[in-house]
């Protein structure tokens, strides 16, 4: 390959092999995605609520109209529907329960 690129103007010694090549073109594919990355801003509620003396954490799950492929919410305004329909209640539904056990640090 160095002699390919000789020819072709190059000067410098070209370095390749079966595990370098891969590895670079892995390198490249990534430094290509961080910079055609576009930034989205998103919200998301996380509540603390409290029922019979136990108070437990919650997470706002927006409606799919509003939401992306990753099912974050890209609507302010909805988010802070939500929001204030929270802050303005004294009930909750909770429409499903994910248990997780915590590891102590």
């Amino acid at each position: 390959f160095t002699l390919l690129g000789r020819h072709a103007g190059y000067t410098g010694v070209l370095s390749v092999g079966r595990v370098q090549t891969p590895t670079l073109r892995l390198v490249v594919d990534r430094d290509r995605e961080i910079a055609n990355f576009i930034p989205k801003p998103f919200w998301n509620l996380d509540v603390q609520l409290c029922t019979a003396g136990h108070s437990f954490l919650a997470k706002w799950v927006a409606d799919e109209s509003v939401t992306d492929e990753e099912g974050r919410c890209l609507d302010q305004s909805a988010a802070a529907a939500a929001l204030n329909a929270l802050q303005n209640s004294q009930t909750a539904t909770a429409i499903s329960v994910d248990t997780e056990r915590a590891r102590d640090s």
